[in-house]
């Protein structure tokens, strides 16, 4: 049974790549058999043939790892900062809907500041899913010269700040609203 798949594997003239991965557990190389076939298929290519030089391998992934990173830390960022927002405003919303005759002028006092966050938030969400639009595809060309099996999504933080944005400055107006209902 081995001597079959021995054979077979001698017929095929196949070489593997190494699968190589960096510190973050991403797999670079594609990891299969490449046939070594025609010169003109890239895809047939062998590693000596098709590979990047390591200085422009190591360089790449060293860049493409900041992407992740960035990705990662902005993503958390977003979502802490929807959170403590919403945690802030949620309280001062309390007070506001549960007011009494002696603190009314507080009230109004106390809307200011989430005004103010949520239409700073607003902009600096929206600059930001802007910005990182534009790092996306320089982001997926590394991913593609690396020759990676999988790459994350970076679109995904670009629509999220987007959506944040949005929902910031809705708020900001809603409050807005509000602040005038109670003049």
């Amino acid at each position: 049974m081995n001597s079959s798949n021995e054979r077979a594997e001698r017929n095929t003239k196949t070489e593997e790549i190494p699968v190589t991965s960096s510190p973050i557990g991403f797999p670079i190389g594609e990891g299969t058999r490449i046939e070594k076939s025609s010169k003109n298929d890239v895809t047939s290519l062998s590693p000596e043939e098709n590979a990047l030089p390591d200085s422009e391998r190591a360089r790449l992934q060293w860049e493409f790892e900041k992407f992740l990173a960035n990705f990662t830390f902005f993503l958390d960022l977003a979502l802490k900062a929807v959170g403590l927002f919403y945690a802030i405003l949620g309280g001062i919303l309390s007070i506001y809907f549960a007011k009494d005759s002696k603190n009314e002028d507080v009230v109004k006092f106390l809307l200011v500041a989430p005004l103010i966050m949520s239409i700073i938030l607003g902009l600096a969400f929206l600059i930001g899913g802007y910005l990182w639009q534009g790092a996306t595809p320089r982001a997926k060309d590394i991913a593609d010269k690396l020759k990676m099996t999988t790459a994350p999504n970076f679109n995904l933080l670009t629509w999220l700040l987007y959506v944040f944005g949005l929902t910031f400055l809705a708020t900001g107006a809603g409050l807005i609203w509000l602040i005038y209902r109670l003049v």
